[in-house]
């Protein structure tokens, strides 16, 4: 089995409703959150991923920031710019944008 949004959900649900009536499994989730997560869904949680466990009656609320954007432009954006894209803002009659008012 591997890790979908739906078993996060549950998980996350689960590990929610056992540490709201469970003191000693809210301080192992607290203290080491992948073997409590690990014990929960029976999954284990992939290397390298980083989970932070905050106790709500010690927080007020926690923001998660998204992914900062990258610096770099899309291939979308380099081939409007290597193209040389512009947009013709002349009126027609090619008189430099004066309509004539006759």
């Amino acid at each position: 089995m591997s890790w979908t949004q739906e078993k996060v959900q549950e998980t996350v649900a689960q590990l929610q409703e056992k540490a709201a009536g469970d003191a000693s499994f809210r301080a192992s989730l607290k203290s080491n959150p992948n073997a409590a997560i690990e014990k929960i869904a029976g999954i284990q949680v992939p290397a390298g991923f980083k989970i932070n466990i905050v106790d709500a009656n010690d927080a007020d609320l926690t923001i998660a920031m998204p992914k900062t954007k990258s610096d770099e432009l899309s291939d979308a954006d380099l081939e409007a710019v290597a193209g040389g894209k512009t947009t013709d803002t002349t009126c027609p009659g090619g008189n430099g944008g004066i309509w004539n008012q006759t």
